[in-house]
């Protein structure tokens, strides 16, 4: 009686086990193409954002959540520790060995010139702010 919904639970399980976002730093990542493997860059930590993001102007955020990195780029989603503002999302971009704010926001992310040659992960860690 109940063997055809067998295969429904265990699909939507294994979706529920995919879905679960973890809030441990990543470790950083290296190249799954068949081409030779570039030198995997490190992921921009949470103190990375939190510097960056107070060099664009706001203070007082914290990361809050998983940290998407993919050659040299990081996105996070940012809250204001006491919050008092909207979360944003920010995206930093290793340049000369240092994290530096690309953009931060809400709203239209992508449309920013600095966002053109950031990696489709990136973006799509950006969901419908991009």
């Amino acid at each position: 009686m109940f063997r055809p919904l067998i295969p429904l639970m265990v699909l939507a399980c294994a979706a529920g086990l995919a879905a679960c976002k973890s809030t441990a730093e990543p470790k950083p990542r290296s190249a799954t193409s068949s081409a030779p493997a570039a030198p995997s860059q490190p992921c921009a930590s949470a103190s990375d954002f939190v510097k960056a993001i107070a060099v664009g102007g706001s203070t007082g955020m914290r990361v809050d959540g998983r940290i998407t990195c993919d050659h040299g780029w990081a996105a996070a989603y940012m809250k204001q520790s006491a919050g008092f503002t909207d979360p944003v999302w920010a995206v930093l971009r290793s340049t000369g060995g240092h994290w530096r704010l690309v953009t931060y926001g809400t709203d239209g992310l992508c449309d920013n010139p600095a966002m053109r040659t950031a990696p489709a992960s990136i973006k799509k860690a950006l969901g419908p702010y991009c």
